[in-house]
């Protein structure tokens, strides 16, 4: 794989996974607005259905104020006709047994002065005897209501007993109904809990791996920038490389012309110093031939001269060479010198190449394993996030299930609540009938009580009444007998005065 295609494959990866990013931060925010949504949802029914608690908590109490009220003003108008019912029959009594004994007396009265006192005693009798007939009728009768009124008020106190015990019962079933319900809410309140903490940390979860990836994301562009400025000052330092080697390029290139010049300038004195010693040699072949053609002494003279000519030439060329031989011996030793230094210039220039080199080759070999292992990492991290996105929609999946289950289970709950609160109500107006027939029993005691403390009255009353018509009843006797006698004696006085 080539730097361009790494490069290539590592923005892919890096688009994928900003893209993959993106998606997930989508994902999790559209999962925290329909969390905040069904948060919202229910708090809005937990409010509306304690609305409606309240308001039918209300409603029931105005009820009961009102069945109370209308209770009271009912029993304050029945106490008010019991009490003149009690009052007119009293009054009725009163005046019956006055106008009875005024009927009597002046029917006693009235026949005593026309007839005498037999119609006088018979008419008292017969008025007494029914009086007295009416009054153990009304006493029989009396007794017979206090007796039913007795059986029916000990029917009630059974019955108000079961109504108790069965109102006691309700209320227990209805707190254990409320206790498991509470109990039923609070568990399905920690599920609830416990799974917007799961959910919770989920998001933390996710929140953290979008921060890893991030983090991530700015390591890879640290990365990147860091790669092109290494590759910018690489390139920079392969510039300066290249320049430099130029400079000492064109060092060499003077160096060798130079080397070419002081070679040429050798060559050249070399090239004079055989011109020179063929010069000397031909001056010499000359002088020989000259030698031979002169004579002794002309030719003694030559060689004297030659002699001294030859010294001078070479002192001369000794000297003359000498100079040159030291100038080429410094020149050869400077020749040496900077010989040895290009050549250690070139061993280092191309050790330095080789590093160069070597250098180039581990920063690629480098380049390519960061960028594979970099690509790995991507791989693991997509691997990653494709295994954490199957788990999201699983998750999700299982979320609407939740979702769907929960508004099964809301539906539920409404009905079962629906319900509840119909048993409730029904148990509200059963309680409100046993409270009713309860109050009827009340009111049905007190008006036993009163009639009792009335029927004792009337039973004083009568007992007053009765031992009054029975003295009469005796002195009516005594009156009968007194009338008999006096009737027997009339008769025979009647009998005496036909005969």
């Amino acid at each position: 794989m080539s730097y361009r295609d790494g490069r290539y494959a590592l923005s892919s990866a890096v688009r994928a996974l900003e893209e993959e990013v993106e998606r997930l931060s989508g994902e999790s925010a559209e999962l925290q607005r329909l969390k905040h949504i069904e948060v919202e949802k229910l708090a809005e029914e937990n409010e509306t259905l304690q609305r409606l608690k309240r308001e039918e908590v209300q409603q029931l109490r105005e009820e009961c104020d009102a069945a109370e009220q209308a209770l009271a003003s009912l029993r304050a108008e029945h106490n008010r006709v019991l009490a003149e019912t009690v009052l007119e029959r009293v009054q009725h009594s009163r005046v019956a047994v006055a106008n009875q004994g005024t009927r009597n007396v002046s029917q006693s009265k009235v026949e005593e002065e026309e007839v005498g006192v037999l119609p006088l005693g018979v008419a008292d009798a017969g008025v007494i005897q029914q009086h007295l007939a009416q009054s153990e009728r009304h006493l029989i009768g009396e007794n017979q209501e206090l007796a039913r009124v007795t059986k029916e008020n000990q029917v009630l106190k059974r019955l108000r007993a079961k109504d108790l015990e069965e109102v006691e019962r309700v209320r227990a079933e209805n707190e254990e109904l409320q206790q498991n319900r509470l109990e039923r809410i609070e568990e399905e309140e920690a599920e609830e809990l416990q799974r917007l903490r799961e959910e919770n940390e989920e998001l933390q979860k996710l929140r953290g791996l979008e921060e890893e990836v991030k983090r991530l994301l700015i390591e890879n562009r640290e990365v990147e920038r860091l790669r092109a400025e290494s590759e910018e000052l690489q390139y920079l330092r392969l510039e300066q490389i290249e320049e430099e080697e130029a400079e000492e390029l064109e060092q060499l290139r003077a160096e060798n012309q130079e080397l070419h010049k002081l070679r040429a300038a050798e060559a050249g004195m070399r090239r004079a110093k055989v011109k020179t010693m063929i010069v000397a040699r031909l001056r010499a072949e000359n002088e020989d031939l000259q030698y031979l053609k002169t004579p002794e002494r002309e030719r003694r003279r030559m060689e004297i001269e030659l002699e001294e000519v030859g010294s001078m030439v070479e002192e001369e060329v000794e000297s003359t060479m000498s100079d040159e031989l030291q100038s080429l011996q410094e020149e050869n030793v400077e020749l040496q010198r900077l010989r040895k230094e290009n050549e250690v210039i070139l061993r280092l220039k191309a050790e330095e190449h080789k590093e160069v080199e070597r250098l180039r080759a581990e920063n690629e070999e480098l380049q390519y394993l960061r960028l594979e292992r970099i690509e790995e990492d991507q791989n693991e991290e997509l691997e990653r996030l494709r295994e954490e996105n199957d788990v999201l929609q699983q998750l999700r999946r299982e979320n609407e299930e939740i979702q769907r289950r929960r508004a099964e289970q809301n539906a539920e709950l409404n009905r079962l609540r629906y319900q509840e609160l119909q048993k409730l109500r029904a148990m509200r107006e059963e309680v409100d009938r046993l409270r009713r027939e309860h109050e009827e029993v009340e009111r049905l005691r007190a008006e036993n009580e009163e009639l009792q403390y009335h029927r004792v009255e009337n039973e004083e009353e009568l007992n007053d009444e009765l031992r009054i018509l029975r003295e009469e009843n005796v002195a009516l006797h005594q009156l009968k007998a007194s009338a008999a006698r006096e009737h027997e004696e009339v008769e025979r006085l009647r009998a005496e005065v036909e005969e």
